[in-house]
């Protein structure tokens, strides 16, 4: 899956409110929703909302894990995800439409 198609697949799930859960160990549970066509809010169980742009946030994350096994891909090693505020929620939601499917 290449990272245009994982944009349009996650616009349109994210068209209304939806919940998830971050991955590993803390699973706490978040709501993201696409406030337009670069921009996705999501807001913690008990937080504020916390805006994550399609170009800086995802796309550099994106590419920082493409080549990675699902395994290693959510992984922080030597602090590559150091950048972002917010990775627990990006990591989910690609996790959520990519799956176990390699990325480009």
């Amino acid at each position: 899956m290449d990272f245009d198609e994982f944009w349009q697949l996650l616009q349109e799930c994210l068209k209304n409110p939806k919940q998830f859960r971050t991955l590993g160990g803390r699973n706490k549970p978040f709501e993201a929703v696409m406030k337009d066509s670069q921009t996705v809010i999501a807001t913690p169980g008990s937080g504020k909302p916390r805006p994550i742009r399609k170009e800086k946030d995802f796309r550099r994350m994106w590419n920082l894990m493409k080549d990675d096994i699902r395994s290693e891909r959510y992984v922080n090693r030597n602090g590559r995800f150091d950048w972002c505020y917010h990775p627990v929620y990006i990591c989910a939601l690609i996790d959520y439409k990519v799956g176990d499917r390699k990325m480009q």
